[in-house]
């Protein structure tokens, strides 16, 4: 299988939520994740427009998240996934991290 994710703008121009889709090798969607703006710490795992899991930023304290780089991830995975679709979605975390969590020092 094949990791491959849609950019936030191609999979949806929507202002109130950010979108990524999640396909195999064979190019069928296995999973889209979907992070409402209004809860930005949260992406929801999709499966045929079902939640069967979440992917949620731990608040972390004030002091690890305003003087280090490290981020705490919650994954729930949902509970038919095999060894494969869990890691796609381990590798989405990373994604969802740097793209969504990572601040560059200047």
């Amino acid at each position: 299988m094949q990791l491959a994710f849609t950019p936030p703008a191609a999979a949806s121009p929507s202002l109130a939520a950010r979108h990524y889709i999640i396909y195999d090798a064979f190019d069928r969607e296995v999973f889209t994740l979907f992070g409402p703006i209004l809860h930005p710490w949260t992406f929801v795992i999709l499966q045929n427009g079902v939640e069967h899991g979440r992917i949620t930023k731990k608040w972390s304290g004030f002091f690890k998240e305003t003087f280090s780089k490290a981020d705490d991830f919650w994954l729930e995975f949902p509970c038919k996934a095999d060894t494969i679709q869990k890691a796609l979605l381990m590798g989405a975390v990373f994604l969802i991290d740097f793209v969504h969590f990572e601040r560059p020092y200047h």
